[in-house]
């Protein structure tokens, strides 16, 4: 792809750029996984940087209340795939930047063949199965990649090379039970912490891309209310089941999550298919502003957006209002987790 020397002027003329870094950039393929608050600063800030491909998956739409921490959605986006709303906005930013838009989950099923033959993964997702994927990915394939994460008034970032350094699950050795972190639509998020995670996350990948001063094994955390940045090295662990043993749980299960519509009745079942038993009490403490909210020893019951959510102790959950799989899989993810 051709240099525009003027579009890029400014980074070209940094004494630790230059046309070579620009060249690289040109060149270099990229997925980010997840179009919400950080992914859509992040694509914005790789687009405007000049890189050359970019990947981007999510199986969402545009809702209203993703406005007021998007940078890249509008009020007549509301109702329309993220993905592909991406795209449409990253080609009217520069057009000399190819956007591939897949409006798909990523899954044991898929994600090889989505993740492989890119330079570099940026996780811009809002649960952590996905990133445990992600991390499977990136240490069978050999594939680096950028964790970062908001929620309320902080933010984190990590640098992976599997064989560099510690892999995700080097940090969290064991998948936590749904229900027991808040999300985003639970906890909130401050509309001024997702860019500057994409901005960190974004200046660490340009790094990598570039060959220079790219450190890995080191978690950065950010809370912009208290304005507090802090930093801890991370060890390799090297029992670790993916990095270490090469288990991929989370790539190669056979089930990871099933949805099935429920016939004559608006409602589709989520069965995640998980170990042991969810804790109800602390869930619905999570979730104690919310319409209608009922536990019990066997059941949760609550309302969002008219629909009716009931989850049971074995993850089980039954979204009534809607015969649309992806919809109920997005409500399951947002308010219960993973």
């Amino acid at each position: 792809m051709p240099i525009s020397d003027e579009r890029y002027n400014r980074q070209i003329i940094m004494s630790n750029w230059g046309g070579e870094i620009q060249q690289k950039l040109s060149g270099s393929e990229v997925v980010v996984v997840g179009c919400g608050a950080l992914g859509t600063g992040t694509i914005s800030y790789l687009a405007r940087a000049g890189v050359g491909k970019i990947s981007v998956i999510d199986r969402d739409y545009v809702e209203l209340s993703n406005l007021h921490r998007t940078s890249l959605f509008l009020e007549s986006d509301v109702g329309e795939p993220k993905a592909t709303t991406v795209r449409k906005r990253i080609n009217q930013i520069n057009a000399d930047v190819t956007v591939e838009a897949l409006t798909r989950d990523l899954d044991p099923f898929n994600a090889g063949r989505i993740l492989r033959g890119h330079d570099l993964i940026l996780d811009c997702t809002d649960n952590l199965l996905t990133r445990y994927l992600i991390n499977d990915c990136s240490v069978k394939f050999g594939i680096p990649w950028i964790y970062a994460a908001v929620i309320e008034t902080q933010g984190m970032t990590m640098n992976i090379i599997p064989e560099d350094g510690p892999c995700f699950r080097c940090l969290f050795p064991e998948r936590p039970p749904a229900g027991t972190l808040p999300t985003c639509d639970t906890a909130g998020v401050i509309n001024t912490i997702p860019p500057v995670i994409s901005s960190i996350q974004v200046t660490e990948a340009i790094k990598y891309l570039a060959e220079k001063d790219f450190e890995v094994g080191h978690l950065s955390t950010f809370d912009i209310w208290a304005g507090d940045l802090t930093g801890v090295d991370i060890e390799k662990n090297e029992d670790c089941q993916s990095c270490g043993e090469r288990e991929f749980e989370f790539l190669e299960a056979e089930v990871c999550q099933t949805t099935t519509s429920m016939c004559g009745r608006d409602a589709v079942q989520i069965n995640p298919h998980m170990k042991g038993e969810m804790d109800l009490e602390k869930l619905a403490e999570n979730l104690r502003d919310l319409e209608n909210l009922e536990v019990s020893d066997a059941l949760l019951r609550f309302e969002v957006d008219n629909y009716k959510i009931i989850l049971f102790k074995d993850g089980r959950a039954i979204v009534e209002g809607t015969e649309d799989e992806k919809l109920a899989r997005s409500i399951y993810s947002r308010y219960i987790g993973n």
